[in-house]
């Protein structure tokens, strides 16, 4: 009778006829160690969002702006003295 547990068996790595199986290494394990991000990268990473954000804004204003042809009465009316 065999005393192991049966999650201990299921961690073991496989075996083949010449010795145990070489397994790919997981993502997990290739992934590197998660470091700390500090108050200056996170001041950079909103500044440029808030940088982004104002160039699209703007962007988007000016070509809708540009977009409106102004009425052409009202600006006859404009031209005339």
């Amino acid at each position: 009778m065999s005393t192991a547990s049966p999650s201990a068996a299921a961690t073991t790595q496989p075996q083949t006829a010449t010795g145990p199986a070489i397994t790919a290494p997981t993502l997990y394990e290739l992934r590197p160690a998660a470091q700390m991000r500090s108050v200056g990268w996170f001041m950079r990473r909103a500044a440029l969002g808030l940088f982004a954000l104002t160039i699209f804004v703007t962007g988007g204003a000016w070509l809708l702006h540009a977009s409106i042809e102004p009425d052409v009465s009202i600006a006859q009316q404009i031209d005339k003295p």
